[in-house]
Formats: C-alpha cells, structure tokens, sequence
C-alpha cells in the first residue's frame, strides 16, 4: 500500500491513501449485475449448462477424525454423482466419450513411449 511505504497516518493512526480516481461503489449498478448472473433469479440455465449434481444422501460418519473412512465417503459420493450425470447426459443425448477414433497428440514420439514401456527398463540391474 502506498501509505504504508511513506508511512503517512491520518488522525486515527489509519494510513492515509493518496489522491487519485475517486472510488465509486455503484451498489445499485453491483446488484442489478448480480442478479443477472445468479441462478434461480427468474430465469434458469438449462442442466446442460450447468452440469450441477445435488446428492440426496448426507454423508454420516461415527467419527470425522477417521480420514480414511471420511474419503471413502467422499470417493463413494462422487462416484453416485457420476452415475447420475451419466444417465442425465444419456437421457438428453449428449454425446460425453471420446470417440474410439480420438488421437491425442503426444509430446513425445511413439518410439520414446516404446522405451519406456519396455520390459527390459522393469528389470533390476
């Protein structure tokens, strides 16, 4: 903060801030804004758009401590909203594997990846 650097305090012992463009807080202006982008203000993005998946289930643990058991927990809930967002992609036909086709282009060479997938580099010296 520029105030800071010239040690310069007002009355208050607050820094003082040097002169420049005036702040404006256009609060009216800051929530019309608002409004336009928050969801359920009216108006709806269809799920497509939001790809948002809101699990029934409460996690229930006898212990929060336990991480192990806690990100089974977790790793169980994603894998449930996984499945849901499938059937919801399916039921809309929206196309969401790459096809058998796809090529990826590889920053290093097919005959790089064959020395290194070698089974001779698996063996100890």
């Amino acid at each position: 903060m520029v105030a800071e650097e010239n040690g310069e305090e007002g009355e208050d012992g607050t820094p003082t801030r040097e002169e420049g463009p005036p702040q404006i807080n256009d609060v009216d202006g800051l929530m019309s804004r608002y409004e336009d982008i928050v969801l359920g203000s009216g108006r709806s993005l269809p799920w497509l758009e939001r790809l948002e998946i809101i699990t029934p289930d409460r996690i229930t643990m006898a212990s929060v401590n336990d991480d192990l058991a806690r990100e089974a927990a977790f790793y169980a809930q994603a894998m449930q909203s996984v499945g849901r967002a499938i059937e919801a992609f399916e039921e809309q036909g929206f196309v969401w594997r790459r096809p058998d086709d796809f090529f990826a282009e590889m920053l290093k060479s097919d005959e790089h990846m064959q020395k290194v997938s070698s089974p001779s580099l698996l063996v100890a010296p």
